[in-house]
């Protein structure tokens, strides 16, 4: 995220995605494509959910296709940021990293060198290439994890980040999360003394509005108002026809009868006049 011409200037944010989900099923090593092969054809639902969704953590687990998916990850950043800097010279503004879910965890690795600098296992003689180092040619401002599981991977890892703890890349550190999200971690207690308690996390209201509602809930509260409006309309439409036909039918009635008296009126005299003659 860059700050064209700065925030003090009144310039716009803009949001260039890097993805990083290519390098695993376009641009592998076929590991995918053998998954499918062993994959059985029943309850395909959860098949599918398993290998598309479950299986990138497991894969990420896994030394080789970590550092594969680090180094893509980290080429792609750069040359979004080389691109983005020749398309406007003038950019002065800080670059801000959001990674959501698993791509958190991916930039959470970039940023902390000690990790991503650590000596690789010994191949064997057939396997392929090992990726090239995973390393940023710029230095984030912040890192922003939405949805993050960082905090859960750093616990199985038996991380002990405390209270001095720091990414080696990035000064700033926001873990962003709905307090429903299942994948989201806090990372809070990790950075604390051994034996101290975390306060409750905070509730930031991220609706417009003092209410702070949640965007979801106004949609449902308008969507309703909007529902009980057109009843209401419909409802009165009806009562309005229902009077109408009321009044037509009674109406009707009324000259129908009207008609009935003025005929019965115009027999009676030539009656009467048949009579005397």
């Amino acid at each position: 995220t860059g700050v064209d011409g700065g925030a003090a200037r009144g310039g716009r944010v803009e949001f260039l995605p890097a993805e990083w989900h290519t390098c695993l099923r376009e641009e592998g090593d076929g590991t995918f494509a053998t998954l499918q092969s062993v994959t059985q054809r029943s309850v395909p639902f959860l098949r599918k959910l398993a290998n598309d969704v479950v299986m990138d953590v497991i894969v990420y687990q896994q030394d080789s296709h970590r550092r594969r998916m680090l180094s893509f990850v980290a080429s792609r950043l750069n040359d979004i940021v080389r691109r983005w800097r020749q398309h406007v010279p003038r950019f002065d503004g800080p670059i801000v990293l959001l990674g959501h879910s698993l791509g958190s965890l991916i930039c959470f690795d970039l940023l902390d060198t000690p990790l991503v600098a650590a000596a690789p296992a010994p191949a064997p003689p057939d396997a392929p290439p090992a990726a090239p180092p995973a390393e940023l040619d710029f230095t984030p401002a912040a890192f922003v994890g939405l949805g993050s599981p960082v905090g859960c991977f750093a616990a199985l890892r038996g991380a002990s980040l405390g209270p001095s703890f720091s990414l080696a890349r990035c000064g700033t550190y926001f873990n962003v999360y709905h307090r429903n999200d299942v994948v989201a971690y806090r990372i809070e207690p990790l950075l604390l003394p051994p034996g101290a308690a975390a306060r409750p996390a905070a509730y930031v209201p991220y609706s417009g509005g003092a209410d702070g509602q949640r965007l979801h809930v106004k949609v449902k509260q308008t969507v309703r108002s909007v529902q009980k409006a057109v009843t209401g309309i419909g409802a009165a439409a009806a009562s309005s026809a229902s009077a109408v036909g009321s009044w037509f039918n009674s109406s009707l009635s009324e000259k129908v009868l009207a008609a009935t008296a003025a005929l019965d009126a115009a027999a009676r005299p030539r009656s009467a006049a048949a009579d005397g003659s």
